[in-house]
């Protein structure tokens, strides 16, 4: 069964996984009155939709999700980023930035709702499309693959720690060959000085001693 709104309240029979209603598009729709309870959005086309940042997200909506492999990372995606992706059958996928700007949306309606759990894939999303977006500047776009480099986005504490370790691990093998030297030039001219100076001391003291004698035996 599938739906081109949304529940406007509880479901009237159970959702099963293999049995909630479907939403398949929000387009044109007035989404600050919108409650999305319990329904499939893995087809859901979210282009068009007013205030997209006010509906009421709730339940266990299942939103579309990447192919299964290593490549991809496991989170939830709305249909348009599958479809600019090649994952689904292409429709009318907007450019990256819309795609940002409805992630943007979408994760502030959870944030307001006091979902912050809920919001991680959104903002990964988010920040996925940001990074492919040709309106952003170069710049900003390299600072987001090292940002996605090194932890995911913030959101992946593994790629962190695994980063953080493979740094450690260069550092040990760099050090003994590249670290410091074994002592200072500075501190080696220093003390070469000082010992120069003593024995010019203990020298004139000796000369001073031989004349002492010579007087005293004439």
């Amino acid at each position: 069964m599938e739906h081109h709104g949304a529940h406007s309240g509880l479901p009237a029979c159970p959702t099963a996984p293999d049995q909630r209603p479907s939403v398949t598009s929000l387009s044109g729709v007035d989404a600050s009155v919108l409650l999305l309870f319990d329904v499939g959005l893995s087809r859901c086309v979210f282009a068009g939709t007013r205030r997209l940042d006010q509906p009421r997200i709730e339940g266990s909506c299942v939103f579309a999700e990447p192919p299964r492999g290593p490549r991809w990372t496991r989170r939830h995606v709305i249909v348009e980023e599958a479809w600019w992706r090649g994952w689904q059958t292409p429709g009318p996928a907007p450019y990256p930035a819309a795609l940002a700007d409805a992630y943007r949306q979408l994760r502030k309606a959870r944030e307001d709702a006091r979902d912050e759990p809920g919001t991680a894939d959104l903002y990964d999303g988010e920040m996925e499309m940001r990074r492919h977006s040709r309106t952003w500047s170069e710049a900003d776009r390299w600072l987001l693959q090292a940002y996605w480099l090194l932890s995911g986005y913030g959101l992946r504490a593994s790629r962190a720690l695994g980063r953080l370790a493979a740094s450690m691990l260069l550092a040990i093998l760099l050090l003994p060959r590249f670290g410091l030297p074994q002592g200072s030039p500075k501190h080696e001219a220093t003390a070469i000085g000082a010992a120069r100076r003593r024995q010019g001391h203990l020298r004139d003291r000796r000369l001073t001693a031989l004349a002492i004698r010579g007087r005293m035996r004439r």
